[in-house]
Parts: C-alpha cells; structure tokens; sequence
C-alpha cells in the first residue's frame, strides 16, 4: 500500500511534469509560408492530388493538424517540412530548368 508520503511525492512529480509539459509549448521552431514564386503546372487531377498529399511538407503553403501543433510532435513536424522543401518545393518549382 502507499503511503501519505509517497503519494505526495507522485502528485509533486505529476506536477512538475505538468508544468514542464506546458512549458516546452512555446519552444517552437519557426514554420514559415514564404510567397508562391512559380507554381507547378499540372493537370487539375494530378495537382489536386499532389495538393492533398504532398503541399503540407513541400510547399509554401503548409496546412498542419491539429495534433501537429503540439510540441514535441510540433518539433519533428517543423524539422521534416524544413527538409521537405529543401528537397522538393512545388511553390517554386516552376523556375527550375525544363530537364
């Protein structure tokens, strides 16, 4: 059985935690949403699809969820849409060469 103490002690680490958790909400690493230079030119069809599966992390024009905006997950997300873009960014796309 616990004791007085010891469920004092697991409220204070509870509390901490807590704390802590709601802390670490305001580190966040900045998501920009720069101006579209030179949009892909596509098929409706495929710039829909592109549109709902690939602008959040490569494109300017990023949409996070709801469950994105919450840190730690916020930190990766933010991470993965920074190297995304450096990768592949569809809103300047358009000013590369042909080939």
């Amino acid at each position: 059985m616990k004791t007085c103490g010891q469920a004092r002690i697991w409220a204070t680490v509870g509390s901490i935690g807590f704390a802590a958790l709601i802390a670490i909400q305001f580190l966040r690493p900045p998501i920009t949403h720069p101006q579209v230079t030179a949009d892909l030119t596509a098929p409706p069809e495929v710039k829909q699809i592109l549109r709902t599966s690939c602008y959040d992390c490569h494109s300017n024009e990023t949409r996070l969820a709801w469950f994105d905006e919450i840190v730690p997950a916020y930190w990766l997300v933010a991470s993965d849409v920074k190297a995304g873009r450096r990768r592949l960014n569809f809103s300047d796309i358009g000013t590369l060469p042909a080939a």
